[in-house]
């Protein structure tokens, strides 16, 4: 910490006179706070995390041989159901059931397998098996599945992605704060309307809000954004605007971002805690080990 500190403490953005005018050096810590700190890229990272558990679990059980199973020469022996017992998933609202069986090839060998599907056949009972020549241990019953849960179930890999998506799209608006940061014009906007909508985001109702601002040449411009965080518009210089003087509708409110501004006194523009930093860089490299672990034991 800077010993200037001690005689003069940071103060807001909007409350520095100094930093008007760009360019303005943004610290690492409030880059990573705008990055990966906001509450959307937060949402991102954890949903990730806890979609990609969740995919795994049920990509484990689902039969993702029956993608290619049709492929190759394929011949159908009689077999006899050996066991029966109910696994702890269901399908269509139906217990799903495993069954081992065996079955003997023309060449006289016997293979066994598994098959899962609802409780049509029982102990004893002759079934058709369906195998590959080349390969004869790789079979299932007709009309059954090597796997509790079909091809279908490959959907579910579409809940990590919104968590990506999402994730990347808020350190897309990460990408654009630090940019008006260091290089934006900064002035002050006046709240124009204040509109409550239908929409809820936990249990808090979503309003439509639009600030209004005059670039360095006069011109007026609006920003429209949806929040449930109306606090941010109370905040000292929550409504102050930062601008692309090149072209001005490129622009957000200071209160938007997930971290208040300060200016120390050496001019550099910091954050207000560290540890809300350390919490924001701790989700992605997790988000990555997770993800980096399933892939690891999937590929065993």
């Amino acid at each position: 910490m800077p010993a200037s500190r001690s005689i003069t403490q940071p103060r807001p953005l909007g409350a520095s006179p100094s930093a008007q005018v760009p360019p303005r050096q943004v610290d690492w810590p409030l880059r990573a706070r705008l990055l990966f700190g906001g509450k959307l890229a937060q949402f991102g990272w954890i949903w990730l995390i806890l979609a990609s558990l969740f995919s795994w679990i049920f990509l484990g059980q689902t039969d993702l041989g029956a993608l290619v199973f049709n492929f190759g020469q394929r011949a159908s022996a009689q077999g006899t159901v050996v066991a029966a017992w109910e696994t702890n998933v269901s399908s269509n609202d139906q217990s799903v059931y495993g069954l081992s069986y065996t079955f003997v090839t023309p060449a006289e060998q016997t293979y066994d397998g598994v098959s899962y599907g609802p409780p049509v056949f029982s102990v004893g009972q002759t079934v058709i098996v369906d195998y590959h020549v080349n390969n004869p241990a790789n079979s299932r019953i007709q009309g059954m599945g090597q796997a509790p849960f079909g091809p279908a179930m490959l959907l579910i890999l579409a809940l990590p992605l919104v968590g990506l998506l999402v994730a990347g799209f808020a350190m897309r608006q990460g990408a654009k704060a630090i940019r008006l940061l260091s290089g934006g014009r900064l002035t002050q906007g006046r709240l124009l309307a204040n509109t409550r909508t239908n929409m809820e985001i936990m249990e808090k109702p979503v309003h439509q809000i639009e600030v209004g601002f005059a670039s360095e040449f006069g011109a007026a411009h609006t920003i429209k954004f949806k929040t449930n965080n109306l606090a941010m518009l109370d905040a000292p210089y929550g409504t102050c605007v930062l601008y692309n003087p090149l072209r001005p509708e490129d622009a957000l409110l200071v209160g938007s971002l997930p971290a208040q501004p300060l200016v120390s006194p050496n001019g550099s523009i910091e954050m207000d805690s560290s540890l809300r930093t350390s919490i924001a860089l701790a989700l992605p490299p997790l988000a990555l080990l997770v993800i980096g672990a399933i892939a690891w034991s999937m590929a065993r």
